[in-house]
This record gives C-alpha cells, structure tokens and sequence, in this order.
C-alpha cells in the first residue's frame, strides 16, 4: 500500500511514472511528420489523411474523461501498465500498415492506449509525492512535453535512415517501461476490484451529479470564454503540426528533415508553458492572452509570404507561432479551474482533453479546406480565429 512504502519507493514510483509520461506522449506524436509519407504510400488524399487523423485525436482526448471517471473508481496499474503497452504497439506500427483500415485502426487502438495512461497516472503522482507533490506534478508534466516534442524525431529517424516498415521495433522501449512500472509503481490502498466498480456505476444518481456538474461549469461565463479560447489554441497548434508537415513534403523536404521541424514547433511551445507565469507576473494574464492569440495572424501570413523564398526566416516564424500559440495555456487552466473552483478535475479534463478532442472532430473540415483551397489558406483561417476569440478576453472576470 502507498501509505506504508517508504518515501524512496514513492520517489521511485513518481520518477517512473514521469518516465512513462514521456514515452506515451512520444508514441502519440509519432504520426505528425511521418503521415504525409504514409498517405503516399497508400494512395490516400489529404482529406482522409486527416480524417485519420481526427480518429487519434477523438481516441485520446474525447474518451479521455470517460477512462479518467473509470480510473477513479478504480485506482489500478492497469490502466498506466496496458495504457502504454498498448499505444507503443499500435502507434508504432503505423508505419508499417498496408491498408487504409489497419492505419485507421492502429491509430484508434493506439491513441486509446493514450487516454488509459493519462488519468491514472496524474492521479498516482499525485499521490506518491506527498511531500512535495508540486515538484514532482511539474518533472510529470515537463515529461509529457518532452515526449511530445521528442516523439516526431524519433519517428522520423527511424523513417528516414531505416524506413517506415521497421517502424515497429519503437515499441520495445514502452513495452520495457511499461513492465518497469509493474516494479516501481506499487498497489494502493484504493486498488479496488472490478466488482466495487460495477457496484458504483450501476447508481444511476452519479451519473446525475456528473451532468449537473457539466450544466453548473457551463453555466458560468469566464468558464465559457476560456473553454472557446482553449479550442481555438488548439486549432492553430494542431492544424500547423498536421498540415505544415504535408506542405513541406511538396516542397521536397526529407522526412527527418519535416520530424525536426514539427519538434522545434512543439518545442517553442513548451518552453512558453514554462515561461507563462513570468510573463503573467510581469504584464499581467489578460495581456499575455492578447498576446498569444493576436500574434499568430501576423506570424502566419510573414511565414506564408517568405517560405518559398526565405526558410530561415519561414522557420522562425514557424517556432514563434508555437511559442505565442500555448503561452497563456498554463494561465487559461488556471483561470478555468478558479472560475469553477469546485469541480476542478471536470474543468481540466475540458480544457485539456476536450479542447482538443473537439479540434479531432474539425480535422476532416479542416482537411477538406486544405485540399480544395491550398493549405496556406487553410493555415490563415485557423490563425484568424484565436484573433476573433481575443475580443472576448476583456469579457473575463477572473
């Protein structure tokens, strides 16, 4: 039990879960610079492509809260051990895929796996780190975005120097970590069976009191603003990770040459995560809300009117666009979870899993726009609206 191990095995346990925070946020960005390459393979267009894509995105972020509910009730290894296991399988064969449908269900198996590990294992670290819990969230999290960042170098590598068909050996290293856990992450006091849970989930008032909760958090205006900010932040973020690696892919780009871009994307990105608060401190959160979302626009079209001439400045504009697009994420959390203070594990599953589960369900509009009117216009439109949203920020109380 978590209670009667001694404080070494819970470091042990917060480390390994951080170290497996990375390597299934490393296979659920694996997909980003390599698609285009796999869509050629298959003969598949840019709208379904993207389709595909939207599957990995409503797999691992849609369903997310409703494996979070599950892990609660439950509080099992389960979830981290299968949850990894499962997305190093799948979404590392995706490279290796012959047909439309195996993409597509690799994709969706994988990403599940995604959504498993997530809710247990934030809850878990939590909880093997009672002493100081802040520090280890925060490795946990930093874990995450560096997985995120380093997941499409590693894919693209691979690829690139040994081809999409040996994609499949990544898997060994999730699969090792996912074993590891069995070792370092111990039972808990709360590891309840499955029969405790179909006892809990057969009541039907907890059911009521999870949409009344929904209904009371919509019902608040600041929660609203910043839930629509949130889904426009990862509109820009997403569409440029999945559409940006196709124009480059037109334009001649080697596949570990597409991987290291997307990385220093998503890299900019987490950099401003952790820089957010200085800024807040400094100018203050509205502010920095106006700066991260009326910046992009401009970015954008200076990327557009210089990456066939310019790449040097094109990339920087690319890394800024990162940077500015999550710089207020760690403010708008924040600012949700103080505006609905007593349902603040409901409002970070929204945020941060909804948010971008909603932006899986655009992809294939978006994809559909990049097809048919050229992906530099597709790339202005989803600029132009965190630019809207801005005029709802002085709308905020909190």
């Amino acid at each position: 039990m978590a209670e009667n191990i001694s404080n070494i095995d819970n470091k042990k346990a917060a480390w390994m879960l951080s170290l497996g925070h990375f390597s299934v946020d490393s296979y659920s960005a694996f997909i980003n610079p390599i698609m285009p390459f796999i869509a050629a393979k298959l003969g598949i267009a840019l709208t379904l492509a993207t389709t595909l894509i939207s599957i990995s995105h409503l797999c691992s972020s849609i369903i997310q809260p409703l494996f979070g509910y599950v892990s609660d009730i439950l509080k099992k290894r389960f979830f981290i051990v299968w949850g990894l296991i499962i997305a190093s399988i799948f979404l590392s064969y995706t490279g290796a895929v012959n047909s439309i449908w195996t993409l597509g269900i690799c994709l969706a198996l994988g990403s599940m796996g995604v959504a498993f590990y997530h809710p247990q294992a934030t809850s878990f670290v939590k909880q093997f780190s009672s002493e100081n819990p802040t520090k280890y969230m925060s490795i946990f999290l930093a874990c995450g975005t560096a997985g995120f960042s380093a997941g499409p170098l590693i894919s693209s590598f691979v690829a690139e120097h040994c081809g999409l068909d040996r994609m499949p050996v990544l898997m060994f290293y999730g699969i090792v970590v996912g074993l590891l856990m069995l070792k370092f992450v111990p039972k808990t006091s709360q590891d309840n069976s499955f029969s405790e849970f179909k006892d809990s989930v057969s009541k039907p008032e907890f059911f009521l009191e999870f949409f009344k909760a929904v209904k009371e958090s919509f019902a608040v205006s600041d929660f609203r603003i910043l839930f629509a900010i949130s889904v426009a932040k990862c509109l820009t973020v997403s569409s440029y990770c999945v559409f940006l690696p196709f124009l480059w892919q037109k334009m001649g780009y080697s596949v570990a040459k597409i991987g290291t871009l997307v990385f220093l994307f998503v890299s900019a990105g987490a950099i401003a995560t952790i820089v957010s608060s200085f800024f807040e401190k400094r100018i203050g959160a509205h502010k920095v809300f106006y700066l991260s979302m009326l910046t992009i626009l401009p970015l954008t079209i200076l990327f557009l009117i210089t990456h066939a001439t310019n790449t040097i400045l094109a990339f920087s504009a690319v890394i800024l666009v990162g940077f500015f697009a999550l710089l207020a994420i760690p403010i708008n959390m924040v600012m949700a979870q103080n505006a609905v203070p007593q349902y603040r594990g409901l409002v970070s599953g929204f945020i941060g899993g909804l948010s971008w589960g909603i932006v899986g369900v655009l992809l294939p509009f978006t994809g559909f726009i990049a097809e048919n009117f050229g992906i530099t216009t597709l790339l202005v439109f989803v600029s132009f609206v965190p630019a809207a949203c801005a005029f709802y920020v002085k709308k905020l109380a909190v």
